[in-house]
């Protein structure tokens, strides 16, 4: 049987999201700084997005967005310019969810955005005043 790593993350995105052109399409890198406590120090993921989802971080996530983050985990490992090896964490993004205000992400990539102004709440008969 094959094994399978999921991870789900939620944290900041630690720079504006970059395109690339790959032989399999156009993929959108990102990285997510993960903290647990205010004082311990930030983990670091390398985020891949494909498709639509790529497309919809592309057009919205900025440096600072918070997010939630769902997808395959891998490591990798490299040569430094010091000589050390370094390891990295990267996740194959599955779902995202944009966890800052909706209207703060499209002001943020577009200047014609409009508000987002949530509907009103449904009232059940009994919740009515009369």
């Amino acid at each position: 049987m094959a094994g399978y790593a999921n991870i789900t993350i939620v944290g900041n995105v630690g720079k504006d999201p970059e395109q690339k052109d790959t032989k399999a399409g156009p993929v959108v890198k990102f990285s997510v700084g993960v903290s647990t406590r205010k004082d311990a120090e930030t983990q670091w993921f390398n985020v891949a997005a494909w498709g639509k989802t790529g497309e919809i971080c592309q057009r919205y996530l900025k440096k600072g967005s918070s997010v939630l983050v769902s997808g395959t985990l891998s490591s990798s490992s490299y040569q430094a310019k010091d000589g050390t090896t370094k390891f990295s964490l990267n996740v194959d993004c599955k779902d995202l969810v944009m966890l800052g205000k909706r209207d703060e992400a499209v002001e943020a990539k577009s200047t014609n955005a409009q508000k987002f102004v949530p509907p009103a709440p449904v009232m059940a008969d009994e919740d009515l005043p009369f």
